[in-house]
């Protein structure tokens, strides 16, 4: 498994494997550790804590994203319904840690990095209108594999190498958006093209829908919905 950032401005907003959503999974983690390691178990109020910093974190990645802007209230509120069953004592902190493992494992967190790429790069570059298009439709049957699984978070990064760089341990990271040329972005899409073409994914947009593949995924690991208690 490949390990990769992608860089922001707000370090909140940068990840391993992943992209927006990675980053999200790895703060609440981080958070849910800080909370132990400080001795918060000791006060009657420490879910409650962690799941109002939790919800606090989660909102800043979104919404800082480039995700599209109709997707990301509706992500929010799954992060929410999370913080909020967490906090009524409905997912226990062994069943939130679950959620995290295995991000190799979650298309919907390749899904986020290759939305990312759409609005951050694609769509601030020079490339003409009918580049973005053909690269639009190109990037959502990328999204369409991912969720079938006819495309792995590897095939996702080697689309995206053309924009990566790789440091002496072996990391990818991605370029700033400022940093790639119009061409290196032509050969993303290029390598995407080829990907879903050899995969056989049909050559028409079908829309994918980020939160819900998100709550799947929770609800998957869980074994039943995020509000209902444990058996």
């Amino acid at each position: 498994m490949k390990n990769f950032q992608i860089h922001r401005s707000n370090l909140l907003t940068q990840s391993r494997r992943g992209g927006f959503l990675q980053g999200c999974l790895i703060v609440l983690a981080i958070l849910l550790v800080l909370a132990i390691g400080v001795g918060v178990f000791v006060a009657m109020s420490w879910r409650g804590w962690a799941a109002t910093g939790m919800s606090a974190v989660a909102t800043e990645v979104i919404n800082e994203s480039d995700l599209p802007e109709s997707e990301k209230p509706e992500v929010i509120a799954v992060f929410d319904e999370v913080t909020e069953a967490f906090r009524a004592k409905n997912i226990t902190l062994e069943e939130l840690a679950s959620i995290f493992e295995n991000p190799e494992d979650m298309p919907v967190l390749s899904m986020g990095m290759v939305m990312q790429f759409e609005g951050a790069y694609v769509n601030a570059s020079g490339l003409s209108d009918e580049e973005k298009a053909d690269a639009s439709l190109t990037l959502n049957r990328v999204s369409q594999g991912l969720v079938s699984k006819q495309l792995s978070f590897d095939d996702a990064t080697d689309i995206l190498s053309p924009v990566t760089t790789t440091d002496a341990d072996g990391d990818h990271q991605l370029l700033m958006p400022n940093q790639t040329t119009d061409e290196q972005i032509r050969e993303v899409i290029t390598n995407a093209k080829t990907a879903v073409d050899e995969a056989g994914i049909p050559e028409e947009r079908v829309e994918v829908d980020l939160s819900e593949e998100l709550r799947k995924h929770i609800e998957d690991t869980l074994g039943r919905k995020i509000g209902d208690p444990k058996p």
